[in-house]
């Protein structure tokens, strides 16, 4: 995710979505209430007579009054559902709009920031990426193959040298991210500076996602 502007005395953020993993880092930072504007497809109708009748699909810059949030899946993107509260003049403010929100998209968020969310936004920049390397993997099966304990797998023991700040980085499928247990562990790995890697595509990225969905490089052993 990419800062492109921050107003903290609005609470203001212009972010720029890159990657599926942002996706998920939005999703966690958007709640209700929020404002959200982005520039999305609206369906526009003309007055004909005593009835309205479509008109164009047309790309506008819209701001809605969040009150639902959603990842679509088969999509790979966040859909936020609200009030219109800032459109051009042919929309009609208060109509309920969503926003779909891919990587690329470049969105902004007025908010009230929480503590936790302004950190999570600051780790954003360094600590959370979509695995385009498979060099950390050959790393994790190497390790895994001398069985000399400087890797782990599987929820509760990547969850165990978690919360002894042992892991280092963490591999983790995409199917897996969203799913509340897994997030769990990636808060604790990100509040004790370890790496977190999104497992999507290539050849070692379908071994692992097959088999382990879930793994860590640790900076030591742990028993």
């Amino acid at each position: 995710m990419k800062i492109l502007r921050f107003e903290k005395e609005n609470g203001f953020a212009k972010l720029k979505v890159e990657n599926e993993l942002d996706l998920w880092q939005l999703q966690q930072m958007v709640n209700k209430n929020d404002l959200v504007k982005a520039k999305t497809i609206r369906q526009l109708f003309v007055q004909r007579e005593t009835r309205k009748e479509k008109s164009e699909r047309k790309l506008l810059l819209l701001s809605i009054k969040v009150e639902k949030v959603d990842y679509d899946r088969m999509k790979n993107e966040l859909r936020i559902k609200g009030k219109i509260v800032e459109a051009p003049d042919k929309v009609q403010h208060g109509d309920y709009h969503t926003i779909e929100i891919k990587p690329g998209s470049v969105v902004g968020i007025t908010k009230r920031w929480t503590d936790e969310e302004l950190e999570r936004l600051k780790r954003s920049q360094v600590k959370m990426e979509v695995l385009k390397d498979e060099k950390i993997l050959e790393e994790f099966f190497m390790h895994l193959n001398k069985n000399d304990q400087l890797v782990t797998y599987g929820l509760e023991q990547v969850k165990t040298a978690a919360n002894y700040g042992a892991v280092k980085v963490l591999l983790i499928s995409d199917e897996k991210i969203r799913e509340k247990e897994f997030e769990e562990v990636v808060k604790i790995i990100e509040n004790k500076s370890g790496e977190v890697k999104l497992v999507s595509k290539g050849n070692l990225s379908q071994k692992f996602k097959s088999t382990y969905q879930i793994g860590a490089i640790l900076r030591y052993p742990i028993d």
